[in-house]
């Protein structure tokens, strides 16, 4: 399994939950999967584990809508 972190200025006292999904189009709902909270070197970020060699774009659903991201 490999973590993909992207960076996310989440507001922590806002506890919806955000999802990240990889697909080469506008993700379908079993794209989704729950995305962890964390904060690394002062930056909030989001993560979760995906098997070796998943690719497609990296998206990101979360109380502002969904959008494509950049994995650090």
């Amino acid at each position: 399994m490999e973590k993909v972190i992207v960076k996310l200025e989440h507001d922590p006292s806002d506890l919806r939950q955000i999802w990240l999904a990889f697909s080469p189009g506008p993700p379908q709902e079993s794209d989704w999967v729950p995305a962890l909270r964390d904060t690394i070197d002062g930056q909030r970020v989001v993560w979760a584990k995906y098997p070796e060699g998943t690719t497609g774009n990296l998206w990101v659903k979360d109380r502002d809508g969904v959008r494509r991201v950049i994995a650090e």
